[in-house]
């Protein structure tokens, strides 16, 4: 098969599978505990220095890897595994580097592209297997684009979701931010500001943070409780309206469980800087994380 054509299936099979509420419920006998996915199994292996956790199915087949964003989890790929796996192919979603229950490194520059596309070929080499199809979603679209780019040897092809590779910038991104935004609120702005002010909001109320940010654009929401554009007037969640009903895309039970992944300690956002790294003359990208 054509490779165009087989990364073109996988897309449709991709987009085929995309398809009583409180979101402020207070459930403190939420449990970890994993939601049924048809023909999921989940196994740790060892990549790249760290201890990553991966969902699995399909027996065999060409083998699809799926990266997951930022304030992501596998299980946001729960309609896209079964749908790969039913039409002839082998799925594998790891949990990504701080994330879950895979190894959370502490310190920062273990996050950065280089890492994190070195995640996703030790996962190669971990199953043995040669190649694959990368398919990345939000920030997972960074760590895919990078790890084609920099592995080009391992990977068949490459799908993006939402975030279209753009190549290198002419000056350091975080400087155009900067510059663009001024004294006015930008989310990864905000993410790159000492002190973890950003962490410590999250930390405090990852529902309200989840809830706000897993709709869709005619989603109906409160009116939110900061309109000031202005940095000074507040961080990131009173920005976001509050939630009056889930999509159809997404149960309570859904919600729930993504919010019990992020209420482990430090939800985080690790922020590394995107620009370039003096001395090496490498293109580092912005990956939010959870540590």
């Amino acid at each position: 098969m054509r490779l165009t054509q087989l990364t073109g299936n996988i897309l449709i099979m991709i987009l085929l599978g995309c398809g009583s509420y409180n979101a402020f419920s207070d459930n403190k006998d939420m449990t970890m505990e994993d939601p049924a996915v048809e023909g999921v199994t989940f196994r740790f292996i060892e990549t790249n220095g760290i201890r990553m956790r991966v969902a699995e199915a399909g027996d065999d087949g060409p083998l699809v890897l799926l990266a997951h964003g930022w304030p992501e989890s596998w299980y946001s790929w729960r309609h896209q595994i079964p749908a790969l796996a039913g039409a002839g192919f082998r799925v594998v979603v790891p949990e990504m580097r701080g994330y879950g229950q895979t190894d959370a490194p502490e310190a920062v520059d273990d996050y950065d592209i280089v890492h994190l596309a070195a995640d996703m070929v030790g996962v190669l080499d971990a199953l043995g297997e040669e190649k694959a199809t990368m398919v990345g979603h939000d920030w997972g679209s960074v760590v895919a684009y990078s790890s084609v780019l920099l592995h080009p040897d391992r990977f068949s092809s490459l799908v993006l979701m939402s975030v279209p590779y753009s190549g290198r910038a002419a000056e350091d991104p975080m400087d155009s931010m900067k510059a663009g935004f001024g004294d006015n609120f930008f989310y990864i702005l905000y993410h790159n500001e000492a002190g973890g002010v950003a962490e410590k909001e999250y930390d405090s109320d990852p529902r309200g943070l989840l809830s706000r940010l897993y709709l869709s654009p005619d989603s109906p929401r409160e009116d939110p409780v900061i309109t000031d554009p202005k940095r000074a007037a507040g961080g990131w969640i009173p920005r976001l309206g509050a939630a009056k009903e889930l999509p159809d895309w997404l149960t309570q039970t859904d919600l729930d469980y993504y919010v019990a992944q992020f209420e482990k300690p430090d939800f985080a956002v690790a922020s590394i800087i995107t620009g370039t790294s003096r001395g090496t003359g490498r293109s580092l990208n912005i990956s939010l994380v959870r540590r």
